[in-house]
């Protein structure tokens, strides 16, 4: 009986807006014409609401990284960004189980993804950066009005997060790469669990062919031990 391989676990984090999503779409991309098996896991996909960042990260470092280590297959349940309560809006919900199938390769990218609770199962961890006047641009056009009304209660967690990280605020210490992507990209976002989102539009967020490459470079460094 074979032993299932472990994955390269590859964390990407920054704030809401940096350009995390458009980064890891370009990264898997160029992995997967070189012939690896990319899975890109989003932390999108667990925070349980607009007040879950801490809880979708805690989630993410304790239950979903340990289970990725096996290379195979891991289940979880999706947060239904979609799902109404009645009178408040969008509220959402959990939604079916899903699964998240095995690869050489996991990218893992949201807000949190390299936290000190999530940093232990990381074999590279990548910080995205961008001014905050951009990066709020940048999140408003891709979710549209529904985030305009939870810009400040998500920043507020983020603060917290990268606070009880580091004590000033700021990203969590010791990441292997930052990434500015203030530079334009005019390439499609996807944010598809996101309400109000246009997976189709241009957004100006990608890292730089520079950026990606040298990630490339390092990623197949790891891979070769």
């Amino acid at each position: 009986m074979s032993v299932a391989r472990r994955p390269l676990l590859i964390g990407v984090d920054g704030r809401s807006g940096a350009g995390k999503t458009q980064l890891v779409a370009r990264l898997r991309h160029r992995l997967q014409e070189r012939g690896h098996v990319v899975v890109v896991f989003s932390l999108d996909e667990i925070y349980p609401g607009w007040d879950g960042l801490a809880a979708g990260v805690k989630q993410y470092a304790h239950s979903i990284l340990p289970q990725l280590t096996s290379g195979r297959p891991v289940q979880y349940r999706r947060w239904d960004w979609y799902a109404r309560d009645p009178g408040a809006g969008v509220g959402g919900a959990l939604g079916p189980a899903v699964t998240l199938p095995s690869g050489d390769i996991v990218l893992c990218e949201g807000v949190g993804a390299t936290a000190a609770e999530a940093r232990r199962w990381l074999d590279l961890a990548v910080w995205v950066e961008a001014p905050d006047r951009l990066r709020q641009r940048r999140a408003l056009q891709r979710d549209g009005d529904t985030y305009r009304g939870h810009w400040q209660q998500w920043a507020d967690q983020e603060e917290q997060l990268f606070h009880d990280s580091t004590g000033n605020g700021q990203r969590a210490p010791g990441h292997d790469v930052v990434v500015d992507t203030a530079e334009p990209c005019d390439t499609p976002d996807s944010k598809p669990d996101r309400p109000e989102t246009n997976p189709g539009e241009p957004q100006r967020n990608a890292g730089s062919d520079e950026a990606v490459a040298m990630l490339v470079r390092r990623i197949e460094a790891l891979l070769q031990g």
